[in-house]
């Protein structure tokens, strides 16, 4: 048995038949299309037909508990679907609906376009669906036995295994080709947003896909699409496929209004994704070609910050079933972050990436008080100035003079305490992916204690590290810093911005959206606050990443 095209579906979403008697299921051979398949060739060189008393049998071959470290039972069922291809019709041998894991398949015969070389072979489809709800492990192989047998006695056996490919999660600055994001439709203080990311993605030549809040509403995080759904891809031997991954509750209607499932295939994975928990990083060689995973966890590599004052609950982590699922794939090495600071907890609030002329080809973002603190006790020197100044909080004038914040020391000594989270995460990632102090970039940024717990970090004004690259444009949540009017008024924060961008060779345009009343007053504060990468969700191409099956499997 030899296989010709590792094409092999890594999971989606399917319906499995009720009736366990059903029989094989017959179809034209032309209606089959093999680049959804594994395809394998049974040869066979001598005899036209199988002597009486003997067969040829396919087997799921399973995996003996004493071969492996897991409990079978803890693994995902069968969902392997074999077809055995004639030369007019295909005929179904084994299903998810078929109880049987074995299956008698033909004797190889000669077809008119093969060589008269005695060689003889019958064409085999493989595939493989899996549908992962979270209750069991992801399946990373797919064993296959040929036997060849005379009664029940086996004369002969060939056994292989496939590898399900892998779900890989792009980088962020992987080209962009469509943004997905929720749109209110009687809300009039989101029109300047949704004008203004609109502007950033058509100059990016970027689809937006705009979708209506009642087609969300159902689902916990409605309006955050990017923490319940997330976009990668597969990789086949000549083509990479997009592939959505949906977090949706058990009770919910799975045939709701809205899933990208609907235009694009996807799988779903329980119903707590929380994918604002997970980044991957840009291409970093040459230990991580496919990038690394930066994942939050409560205890990083079993370490924690000593000085962290743990509140009664836990957010920055990953549910383990996503835990489970993204080990499983291999490709990505995770690398664990601390977030649990934060008061939404996730990645993006405190890491992110953006295009560089440099040697690794990008910079990493961080936010830094000190940078914050500097750039106003410059603004100072030369006149008062106020922070959010025109905005609201909560029904409240958001506006705090530039004087009023230096003086405040009990700020900024909370301050401190939250830097101090964002220095041990950025020694950790010098060491786990090998990052130098120059290919960092730090944004001014300040924080408050959040008010309903008193122990975890809100931003004091949007975070600017939240931000999302599409392609040479990079959409930033506007600061609302100290302005100045010289020929124009003057963002402070964003000239900074600006500037240090271009020295450290960013070449991107950037584009401040005003994403206030959308993330930041939420009007209520009791909702928390959101941020404009979980509000986005944006559809890359795989590009022109190196094939997963070139690498080693970690």
């Amino acid at each position: 048995m030899c296989g010709r095209n590792n094409r092999y579906t890594a999971m989606g979403n399917h319906g499995h038949s009720n009736n366990e008697e059903d029989s094989a299921t017959v179809i034209q051979s032309t209606s089959i299309d093999k680049k959804d398949f594994t395809v394998l060739k049974v040869r066979a060189i001598g005899s036209e037909e199988l002597p009486a008393g003997y067969s040829l049998r396919l087997s799921l071959k399973i995996q003996r508990k004493e071969e492996s470290n897991e409990e079978e039972d803890e693994t995902m069922p069968s969902c392997t679907s074999v077809y055995v291809c004639g030369q007019k019709q295909t005929r179904q041998v084994l299903a998810p609906h078929i109880a049987a894991i074995q299956a008698e398949i033909p004797w190889p015969t000669k077809t008119a376009d093969q060589t008269d070389d005695g060689v003889k072979e019958t064409e085999i489809l493989v595939q493989e669906i899996q549908s992962f709800d979270g209750t069991s492990r992801p399946k990373q192989f797919v064993p296959m036995t040929l036997l060849f047998c005379k009664g029940n006695e086996i004369i002969y056996e060939d056994s292989l295994e496939m590898r399900v490919c892998p779900w890989i999660i792009p980088s962020p600055l992987a080209d962009p080709h469509a943004v997905f994001y929720v749109v209110e439709d009687f809300d009039t203080h989101s029109e300047d947003f949704d004008r203004e990311l609109t502007q950033a993605a058509s100059l990016a030549n970027v689809h937006v896909m705009p979708v209506h809040r009642y087609e969300v509403d159902s689902h916990p995080n409605d309006r955050e699409l990017s923490k319940w759904m997330y976009c990668g891809f597969t990789q086949t031997f000549d083509s990479a496929k997009t592939l959505f991954a949906v977090s949706q509750p058990q009770e919910e209607n799975k045939q709701r209004t809205f899933i990208p499932g609907s235009q694009y295939e996807y799988f779903t994975l329980g119903e707590k994704g929380t994918f604002d928990k997970v980044m991957a990083t840009p291409p970093i060689y040459p230990d991580y070609p496919l990038g690394a995973l930066l994942i939050a966890s409560l205890h990083p590599d079993g370490e924690q910050p000593g000085f962290w004052k743990r509140g009664k609950t836990d957010v920055g982590f990953i549910p383990k079933p996503l835990g489970e699922f993204l080990e499983a794939q291999k490709i990505q090495p995770m690398v664990e972050l601390f977030t649990d600071w934060l008061e939404n907890g996730d990645i993006a609030s405190m890491v992110n990436f953006v295009p560089s002329r440099s040697e690794t080809g990008f910079k990493v973002i961080m936010p830094s008080i000190h940078i914050c603190r500097e750039l106003l006790v410059d603004f100072r020197r030369y006149g008062e100035g106020y922070i959010c100044e025109g905005k609201t909080l909560n029904g409240e004038d958001a506006r705090v003079k530039v004087t009023r914040l230096l003086e405040d020391q009990d700020f900024w000594k909370t301050n401190q305490y939250f830097q101090n989270f964002i220095d041990w995460n950025r020694l950790r990632l010098r060491w786990q992916l090998g990052l130098r102090t120059d290919d960092f970039i730090e944004v001014p940024a300040l924080w408050q204690l959040d008010e309903r717990d008193h122990i975890r970090a809100v931003p004091f004004f949007p975070n600017m590290t939240s931000l999302v690259v599409l392609g040479n444009h990079i959409v930033v949540p506007k600061p609302h810093g100290p302005k100045r009017t010289y020929n124009t008024v003057v963002d402070r924060f964003e000239h900074y911005m600006i500037d240090e961008f271009r020295a450290n060779r960013v070449t991107a345009e950037l584009h401040f959206v005003d994403d206030w009343e959308r993330c930041f007053d939420r009007g209520n504060p009791a909702i928390p606050k959101s941020s404009l990468y979980n509000q986005i969700l944006v559809q890359r191409r795989p590009g022109a990443y190196p094939a997963w099956w070139q690498l080693e499997m970690r």
